[in-house]
């Protein structure tokens, strides 16, 4: 994927609106100013100070271009959950029941599951955010007034301004690649969070880990994970990155950008530039072709740890070496196809073992051999050396047929 580096012209910060900050941050709470302003207004004033401040401190520490200016908006939980969680565009609703009817299909979420709620909840849950060029807060739990904790969340929302105004990455047409991107975004971001927080407020900040042990996860860990699992393995390669070569290394990154989240989780194959393999779209005569992409490793891994063991899961997962998903309708029925591809002969049978067992969580009967069936699904498994295919289908004819 080509990448390429933009630059941003230097700008400079108006003389009152910096007048103002240098002022504010001085003057007691009695003062006049402060009689003028309303709570909005001082919490406004406040974030815009502290932002400043971590931008400065920031470009220093990253050796970015700053941006020109700078956009904030303040808005609240019922605001993001408005334009960022409920979906008004007819087009991306019915996107998002085609996802949710994935899930359903491969047993991930229980058939009363209702995606767009869930993403409404996940929208509500958000601290701060970099959109577009603006920063945006989130009054109900951002605060300005706790300064150490709140340039700790700015670092990592103007580490992402400063990546957009310095790199640009091409967007993916598949989930793999769009989680790999994520990764080094949301890597790279708390890193520099990280040695700002070390150089600056002379504070550690705690690292997050993927989840392991002998049990599965839930529903709501498989979305948060989906969400935040990216970041979590991103940080890691970007401190691999950093260690090799300093930022300039990580800046190299943003040109070649991880191509598979296999890149992300074992760094040696970004070094080594290992590929994946990819699969031909077969279409089915007389079923429309609704999804039509490559899953990659993690979410092979959550796909798996919702009904085995996570330590078990991520076993069987590693071998990843590439696949290609296919969702089809017709009518009221569907068909599904998941191609996958493993590093090994022994990748394979770790990958089938786990299917076993996952079948067996989800209580599926063997109808015919290799042919199974759990509710109203049917589903079959076909492996030949390095590949394994799941086919599913709410229609019994088009599963034999196919």
């Amino acid at each position: 994927m080509q990448s390429k580096v933009r630059n941003a012209v230097i700008g400079i910060a108006l003389i009152l609106t910096a007048f103002l900050f240098v002022s504010y941050s001085r003057w007691p709470v009695e003062t006049p100013l402060s009689q003028v302003l309303s709570p909005r207004e001082n919490y406004y004033v406040q974030t815009e100070k502290l932002v400043h401040e971590v931008v400065d401190d920031l470009v220093n520490i990253r050796e970015l271009n700053r941006p020109n200016e700078i956009k904030i908006q303040i808005v609240t939980v019922d605001w993001t959950k408005e334009h960022w969680g409920r979906k008004t565009n007819q087009a991306e609703i019915a996107q998002l029941k085609i996802e949710e009817e994935i899930y359903k299909a491969l047993f991930i979420v229980p058939e009363n599951f209702d995606l767009l709620a869930k993403k409404e909840q996940e929208a509500g849950s958000i601290l701060a955010a970099l959109a577009g060029d603006t920063l945006y807060f989130v009054s109900d739990y951002f605060d300005p007034y706790n300064e150490v904790n709140a340039k700790e969340t700015i670092a990592h929302e103007v580490a992402h301004l400063l990546q957009s105004i310095n790199f640009e990455i091409e967007e993916s047409v598949d989930l793999d690649a769009t989680l790999a991107q994520g990764a080094l975004v949301e890597g790279e971001a708390e890193v520099a969070k990280a040695r700002y927080l070390e150089l600056v407020l002379n504070k550690n900040v705690d690292k997050d880990s993927f989840p392991v042990g002998n049990r599965t996860i839930n529903v709501d860990e498989f979305f948060w994970l989906k969400w935040v699992a990216p970041g979590i393995f991103g940080i890691e390669f970007v401190e691999i990155l950093y260690e090799e070569g300093g930022w300039s290394r990580v800046n190299e990154a943003f040109i070649d950008v991880p191509k598979s989240m296999e890149q992300i989780i074992h760094p040696e194959k970004y070094s080594i530039k290992e590929e994946y393999l990819d699969f031909e779209v077969e279409m089915i005569e007389d079923w429309k072709l609704e999804r039509s992409d490559r899953f990659g490793e993690l979410f092979t891994l959550l796909f798996l740890a919702r009904h085995i063991p996570i330590d078990d899961a991520r076993i069987a997962a590693e071998g990843w070496g590439g696949d290609h998903f296919v969702y089809f309708k017709k009518n009221n029925d569907y068909f599904f196809e998941w191609k996958t591809v493993w590093d090994s002969l022994s990748d394979t049978d770790e990958f089938m073992r786990a299917l076993e067992n996952l079948f067996g969580s989800v209580e599926a009967e063997e109808i015919a051999p290799k042919i199974w069936k759990v509710n109203e699904e049917y589903l079959k498994v076909n492996s030949s050396d390095w590949n394994v295919t799941i086919v599913g289908s709410s229609n019994y004819e088009a599963l034999i047929n196919q």
